[in-house]
């Protein structure tokens, strides 16, 4: 997009163009992830250690700990069902 700018093509932002380079950046930022665990070997030993630390798992179970206190029977029930 910016190249066209700068070759002197009107930008517009309302056109399907624009939705659609919005659009695929965004898909490129969901799937980036799941391609760096499945290829990277380095990346997935960097995730497991950090999933296994002891700090990630404190803040976990404080987090959860606290939204839980705050829940009603029924929000409680729904949220089983959720994560089953």
């Amino acid at each position: 997009m910016y190249l066209l700018f700068l070759f002197g093509y009107p930008l517009d932002f309302e056109s399907v163009y624009w939705d659609v380079i919005v659009q695929m950046v965004f898909l490129n930022c969901t799937i980036n992830p799941f391609i760096y665990l499945v290829k990277s070997k380095d990346f997935q030993n960097a995730l497991g250690e950090f999933l296994a630390s002891k700090r990630f798992q404190e803040k976990t179970n404080r987090i959860l700990s606290f939204r839980l206190k705050n829940f009603s029977p029924v929000e409680m029930v729904c949220l089983l069902f959720l994560f089953e």
